[in-house]
């Protein structure tokens, strides 16, 4: 039996489906429309709808997206064209990933020949290479002469001097030649793997990239790209470094007022005025391997750059004793002397004050001098009872040197031995 209405209760029809649905698109706009006016008025404590698509709704601050990292590319940062050491053996070449994401290497070509099928140089990195991003890599055209002009060693080379740097691979469907750069103007350039030019660079009397191109740098300098991660396709992107460190780049903004230079070229004066103009051949105290020292004086008016210049004991090519390039960019200026010591540490001990190079690495804050093996194969040790000190040139000229005790080879007759003396 059924139950009657309660008393005073008038029983309730269902709404009409059209009114249903204007009831849940109020539902749905109403706190749409609150979060929104909270947005706009609510300031740093807003409160930020999350895109629901049921109800009830769920209401919670905005997560910012993350951003999409920029896809790794390659630049060419530094280009050594005119080394120090012998050409082509000391040209090498910076590569710098500015994205942020590691490339695949071995899809990349890197070479001077900027036309397929000349007569230049194109060359492949090997296969599983790969640079991580914000790093450079260097690609020298020999290891063993690269080592000897920075002491440290290249992450590819061109041709096999290394057992453990790898080796470029020659890329013959676009060039059959050989990478050699014009000091003069010259260019170099990436393909991908579609051979479709990635970065270039030309300088000098070359046009071909760049134009105008920067200028043609001085022997023992670079053209680097300052900062490493702009590209304009300008000359404005590179400048003259003439303290080039491959594998280092530099992602600071270039001074707005550069203090003026004289030319690119630290002095056209050649160094045929360099003079030796002290040596210590038997120190007191220590052993002649940690105290030896010797002085050159420049007693000139000008600046003259050092790169090439050659100081040793070694009077002839070939032979065992020792001869010391200058590491690259230094220049002496008119009237100043440079000391160059056997152990920085030892000297400064004895003397109080830092040298301005050594020959053994002992203070990672003196230069180290760098061995030239091409003329003398063992180290700079300076015979107490006779021998003698040299200055040559970039042409193996001898430009001064210096003999004592039994040896007349610099000076004949020979300054007289001392002991404890210099």
């Amino acid at each position: 039996m059924g139950k009657a209405p309660l008393s005073g209760m008038a029983k309730m029809s269902p709404l009409p489906a059209s009114h249903r649905l204007w009831i849940a698109a109020c539902l749905f706009l109403v706190p749409v429309l609150l979060a929104l006016v909270g947005a706009i008025g609510g300031g740093a404590n807003a409160i930020f709808l999350a895109t629901p698509n049921y109800l009830p709704m769920m209401f919670q601050t905005w997560r910012t997206a993350t951003p999409t990292p920029i896809p790794g590319f390659l630049l060419i940062t530094e280009v050594m064209a005119d080394p120090d050491g012998e050409e082509p053996e000391g040209e090498w070449i910076e590569i710098f990933n500015a994205g942020e994401t590691a490339l695949d290497l071995s899809l990349y070509k890197v070479g001077d020949e900027e036309t397929a099928k000349g007569l230049e140089g194109m060359f492949q990195f090997p296969p599983g290479s790969t640079l991580p991003a914000g790093k450079a890599i260097v690609i020298a055209n020999q290891t063993e002469m690269f080592y000897q002009l920075f002491r440290k060693l290249p992450d590819y080379e061109l041709y096999d001097t290394h057992q453990f740097i790898p080796d470029m691979v020659k890329y013959p469907d676009w060039s059959g030649g050989y990478i050699e750069l014009s000091n003069g103007g010259d260019e170099v350039l990436i393909l991908n793997e579609y051979d479709q030019r990635v970065d270039s660079l030309s300088w000098g009397s070359s046009r071909l990239e760049l134009d105008p191109p920067p200028p043609a740098v001085a022997q023992g300098h670079s053209l680097e790209r300052k900062p490493a991660n702009r590209d304009t396709n300008l000359a404005a992107d590179w400048i003259d470094q003439n303290q080039p460190n491959p594998g280092k780049v530099d992602l600071s903004l270039p001074t707005p007022t550069p203090t003026p230079q004289s030319s690119g070229t630290p002095s056209p004066i050649a160094p045929s005025a360099i003079l030796v103009s002290e040596v210590l051949y038997d120190p007191e105290g220590v052993t002649d391997a940690q105290g030896e020292w010797f002085e050159i004086y420049n007693p000139g008016p000008d600046t003259v750059y050092l790169g090439g210049v050659r100081i040793g004991d070694e009077e002839m090519p070939g032979q065992g004793e020792g001869m010391l390039l200058f590491p690259p960019g230094v220049s002496i200026a008119g009237g100043q002397t440079l000391v160059i010591v056997q152990q920085a540490s030892v000297f400064s001990t004895t003397y109080g004050l830092m040298p301005d190079f050594e020959m053994v690495d002992t203070n990672p804050q003196v230069p180290q001098m760098l061995r030239d093996s091409t003329w003398g194969t063992g180290s700079v040790n300076l015979s107490n009872d006779g021998d003698e000190l040299l200055i040559l040139d970039a042409n193996n000229i001898w430009i001064d040197a210096v003999s004592w005790g039994n040896s007349s080879l610099g000076v004949n007759p020979p300054l007289s031995t001392r002991q404890r003396h210099r």
